[in-house]
């Protein structure tokens, strides 16, 4: 059974227009209109199957050990009154490819944050 998402209205032969009466059939029209139709069938082939893990090759990550990374600065997140507040261990450090001046990090609790950073020039 299919799980439909949309609007009602945007699938194909939900109403019959020709059965309603014309304020009603204007408006369904306009409601039709503003949303959009959706496709009978938006793939025509199954998606691909994933690839063992162990087939993806070498991790991204920046640091072979990223639960080993701590963050440094005045303040933890969240805390007040320049006290820091419980830590919240990062779990995961990127650097989303091709900026060397962005990274990416995760903590347990699921925040991701950006950070960015101006290298020293000589």
């Amino acid at each position: 059974e299919a799980l439909n998402v949309f609007y009602y209205l945007t699938y194909e032969g939900a109403v019959n227009l020709e059965e309603l009466e014309p304020a009603l059939r204007e408006a369904v029209e306009a409601q039709i209109l503003f949303f959009g139709q959706t496709p009978a069938q938006l793939l025509t082939k199954p998606h691909p199957k994933r690839r063992p893990r162990a087939g993806l090759g070498p991790s991204l990550q920046m640091f072979s050990r990223p639960e080993g990374v701590k963050p440094y600065g005045p303040l933890w997140f969240g805390s007040r009154g320049g006290r820091g507040g419980p830590p919240d261990p990062i779990v995961f450090v990127g650097v989303p490819p091709p900026q060397a001046e962005r990274l990416l990090t995760v903590s347990r609790s699921g925040v991701v944050l950006h950070h960015k950073w101006y290298p020293l020039k000589p």
